[in-house]
């Protein structure tokens, strides 16, 4: 997966409202804003775009009272989510929306406004998980159970730096309002069941600070592993550094992307963007996602973040890196064998219909009609001509020996790759089958 960090037009703003007002993507002036950065990126071949949702908490979230428990989401949330997904969409790129960032737990810092909490909210992971997922995230992932566009979920943005300092690893939250590891791990838990209740297809992954926390992340269901990058804090730890041979992607139980590293290195003035990006799809990473595209608004002010680390839309070598990189990802990924003369004796391949309901045996498609019906039709049999010809009980829609494969991807690049295989097969062939879904 080809993607890059947006991370935000304005850190905490962009979904939701606060005592500011609302300026999330379904604003007409933000949306425009937002298009044109989205524009930018699928010139470069982005296939997918991490963006941050609550952030500090700053919007978005109905708390009770003055205390910390989430009540709902706010009323303007949902319509600037699917201002998002529609921009995303309109541009063929899917997005990894990050739920929380690590400051939301971290000592609140002044807004400029009393109505205004910016963090601290540490009080809600430990003693309200239960109601920030099903307040929360539930209602997100039942509103969008169906949506392509949403590749995943991201929990928490770099959690480790939450936990208390004997369980953090190499950099940690040393002050009062650190918590437990265990209610975070929780809460990430718990998301996932939330997730898989509201039949939503989306994944589940979380921005590991690094790879120094591959154990607890490991443990969880989670569907793809993610952490961090960067080499002027991380390279004298070899468990951090995701181009040792200890890290490659083959050591781990689940697909693993590098969800954020320097566009530029503070350390290293050789740093090759589109070297990394192509060794990382080399070794195996099913993605890597540079920090970042812009500088979002307003500028960070606690000095941890500015433009040290460079932005992709104001490095004219970082946008070729981008724009060449999108070459590494299809050639680091071996080509199918080339298929066997006489295709339709022995592999089936189904026809690709709009009408699939987010999945490829939704009602009235194809698929279905041959679960159907008795007995399932010979491979390259046309399909029955109608609903109303449909027989049960219920037949295996599958013919003996058909296999899947499944990718982790954009629906874009599923499309593309669906038009790849149509043209190496021929269209006398048989038909080809993308599906979205999850699954095994």
């Amino acid at each position: 997966m080809h993607g890059v960090n947006y991370p935000h037009r304005d850190y905490g703003r962009d979904f939701g409202t606060s005592a500011w007002g609302p300026e999330g993507v379904s604003n007409s002036a933000t949306r425009k804003t937002v298009d044109q950065h989205f524009a930018a990126m699928a010139r470069l071949g982005v296939q997918v775009v991490r963006w941050f949702v609550f952030g500090d908490g700053t919007s978005g979230i109905v708390f009770s009272g003055s205390g910390d428990m989430p009540l709902s989401l706010d009323p303007y949330v949902l319509d600037d989510l699917d201002a998002a997904v529609e921009i995303a969409d309109s541009r063929g790129i899917s997005l990894v929306l990050v739920l929380l960032d690590y400051l939301f737990a971290r000592p609140s810092v002044p807004s400029g406004n009393p109505q205004v909490q910016k963090g601290g909210r540490n009080l809600t992971i430990t003693n309200y998980g239960g109601e920030l997922v099903d307040n929360v995230f539930k209602p997100l992932f039942s509103h969008f159970k169906k949506t392509n566009t949403i590749l995943a979920w991201d929990v928490m943005n770099e959690p480790e730096l939450t936990f208390v300092q004997s369980e953090s690893g190499h950099r940690a939250n040393g002050d009062a309002t650190a918590i437990p590891r265990s209610a975070i791990v929780k809460v990430v838990n718990d998301t996932i069941t939330a997730r898989n209740d509201a039949g939503c297809q989306s994944l589940i992954t979380v921005g590991a600070y690094s790879m120094h926390s591959r154990s607890v992340w490991e443990g969880t269901a989670l569907d793809f592993l993610q952490f961090h990058y960067y080499d002027d804090t991380m390279t004298a730890n070899s468990d951090e550094d995701p181009f040792a041979a200890a890290q490659a992607p083959s050591t781990f139980s689940k697909p693993v992307v590098l969800g954020e590293f320097p566009v530029k290195s503070k350390k290293d003035m050789s740093w090759d963007l589109e070297a990394h990006i192509k060794t990382l799809f080399e070794a195996g990473f099913a993605g890597a996602w540079p920090w970042k595209f812009r500088q979002g608004l307003p500028p960070p002010k606690d000095g941890t973040d500015f433009d040290v680390y460079g932005t992709v839309d104001k490095v004219t070598t970082a946008e070729t890196a981008m724009s060449n990189a999108r070459n590494h990802v299809s050639a680091a990924v071996a080509p199918p064998p080339k298929l066997a003369t006489g295709v339709g004796t022995d592999r089936w391949f189904v026809k690709f219909e709009a009408n699939s309901d987010g999945v490829p045996w939704g009602e009235n498609t194809f698929m279905a009609r041959r679960r159907k019906a008795l007995p399932a039709p010979n491979a390259g049999d046309p399909p029955p001509p109608s609903p109303t010809n449909l027989v049960t009980p219920p037949a295996d829609p599958w013919d003996d020996g058909c296999t899947a494969e499944v990718f982790l991807n954009s629906y874009a690049a599923m499309a593309d790759m669906r038009k790849s295989l149509i043209d190496a097969i021929g269209a006398a062939s048989g038909y080809v089958l993308i599906t979205g879904t999850i699954g095994a």
